[in-house]
């Protein structure tokens, strides 16, 4: 296995951000530190809403006498608090450890509690909108510690979450999938047993009503971390299933599909020097094989915690690394081929951790986190990035087939961009159509040249759910789905 490697050797430093080669990366237009200076404060992930707004997910200590409590920010466009809120629960730790905006516009918070006392209980929360209370969710037995590392929508009835349990002393943690009701009630469970330690770490739904999951599992030969990839079917069968990696530690930590029905995950991997962390990412086919892989890092621990795809086809990639003296924000921007157009290092004086990246409505990027603040503790720590410049679609070269990409962002609140290609001068019509085959819009019925196009979808006006957009020319008719969150 080949593996490339690209160090930054940075030396003007300026006092929030450094912008390194390639490109013209995109400026910082504010950023905020949210919480209770006295408790400690994690940002697990934020997200624009339809109303142009951010909302800001975590955990603090500084709500409930001590206890870990699952919390929520709700700011306007330009940054500012709006409200907070949290579930406060009696005497409990709740500690999340993924948080994601879900289609129907609520929040779901997934993790650990500790309600059961003789074994840790696998945790969903639910928030309404407006950061009141929906519903809580306590799943595992009595004995067995268990985990929910992720969770996502199925559609836009139910959520699926990933756990972690403990199987045994010989074999460690192996993984179920749950499937619940969005009020929170559990409607089937399937369990993924093997003979070594396996661990998910994040779940996505794709365009085939199925699941990719990635995280780690054990190489049984050498007994060190492989990056794990599998897609799951809607029932949660395994469909692929790929470990990625060499001979030392691999560990996948957020994974997305592509819009040629691919993925892309990302992570740290070992392999350079059997030692520090590097940041990992992999393109893999439908198939979980890869087609090509980066490693990037600076001369200590960095690792890849969140990517996506780019409206170009390119993909962003938000990292921890420690390029200065501490542990900062570092977002890499690739084009669809995995080569570099820009990084950008967004630095402070105190450490940070990197947890969501987020693609706003302006071309812009949202990251979320945690940063130190001076006392000792961590504050959550959300950075706006304005859109990004010099970086061009390559429309000059004519497509040598006609075809259909997957919409991005996808979810979307509001707003979509849906990319095609056509290989010669023909009809084209385009529509969208809801999830019992209505036809809602028309976007287009008429001639096209051939070339690139893209579409600039605004859903505002519909409520939130799954819809497919449909496109038709000479020799082609194509759908495919997009899940429209509010």
């Amino acid at each position: 296995m080949k593996y490339y490697k690209f160090y930054f050797i940075l030396i003007i430093a300026t006092l929030f951000s450094v912008t390194m080669i390639y490109g013209q990366a995109p400026e910082v237009e504010w950023e905020r530190l949210l919480g209770d200076t006295l408790a400690p404060d994690y940002g697990l992930g934020a997200f624009q809403t339809s109303d142009g707004g951010y909302i800001v997910g975590g955990n603090s200590t500084g709500w409930n006498g001590g206890y870990y409590d699952n919390v929520l920010f709700k700011l306007n466009a330009d940054g500012d608090t709006l409200w907070s809120a949290s579930n406060r629960t009696d005497s409990f730790q709740e500690n999340a450890s993924c948080f994601r905006l879900m289609p129907n516009g609520t929040y779901m918070f997934s993790g650990y509690s500790n309600q059961n006392p003789d074994a840790g209980t696998a945790y969903l929360y639910n928030a309404e909108s407006d950061g009141s209370y929906g519903w809580t969710s306590l799943h595992g037995t009595d004995s067995i510690p268990e985990t929910a590392t992720c969770v996502a929508p199925a559609g836009d009835t139910a959520y699926v979450a990933m756990t972690r349990f403990w199987f045994n002393s010989q074999y460690g943690w192996d993984m179920k999938l749950r499937y619940i009701w969005l009020d929170g009630w559990p409607a089937w469970i399937e369990h993924y047993y093997s003979e070594v330690a396996d661990e998910p770490a994040c779940i996505n739904s794709i365009s085939t009503n199925g699941y990719i999951v990635t995280g780690m599992t054990q190489n049984p030969e050498y007994y060190d971390y492989e990056l794990l990839l599998f897609k799951i079917g809607y029932f949660g069968g395994i469909e692929e299933w790929n470990r990625i990696g060499g001979s030392s530690d691999d560990y996948g930590k957020w994974v997305v599909e592509t819009s040629d029905g691919g993925f892309l995950a990302t992570g740290y991997t070992k392999e350079l020097d059997g030692n520090t962390k590097d940041v990992y990412i992999v393109k893999t086919d439908s198939a979980c094989h890869p087609e090509w892989y980066r490693i990037y890092g600076f001369d200590y621990h960095d690792e890849g915690r969140y990517c996506a795809q780019t409206a170009d086809g390119g993909y962003i990639v938000g990292a921890t690394c420690k390029a200065f003296e501490s542990f900062d924000f570092w977002l890499l921007r690739l084009d669809a081929n995995g080569d570099t157009l820009w990084t950008k290092v967004i630095e402070r004086e105190l450490d940070q951790s990197l947890y969501s990246v987020d693609i706003t409505d302006d071309g812009g990027y949202l990251i979320c986190g945690n940063s130190g603040i001076i006392g000792g503790n961590y504050d959550m720590y959300v950075v706006k990035l304005g859109p990004e410049t010099g970086v061009e679609d390559d429309d000059s070269k004519l497509p040598n087939q006609t075809s259909l990409m997957k919409n991005y962002p996808n979810p979307f609140n509001a707003s979509t961009t849906i990319n095609f290609a056509i290989d010669k001068a023909q009809h084209v019509s385009f529509k969208v159509y809801d999830l019992m085959g209505r036809e809602i819009e028309t976007l287009i019925n008429a001639r096209l040249e051939a070339g690139h196009h893209s579409i600039d979808y605004n859903a505002s006006g519909l409520p939130s759910g799954i819809y497919f957009y449909k496109l038709e020319t000479e020799w082609l008719a194509e759908a495919k789905k997009m899940i429209l969150l509010k």
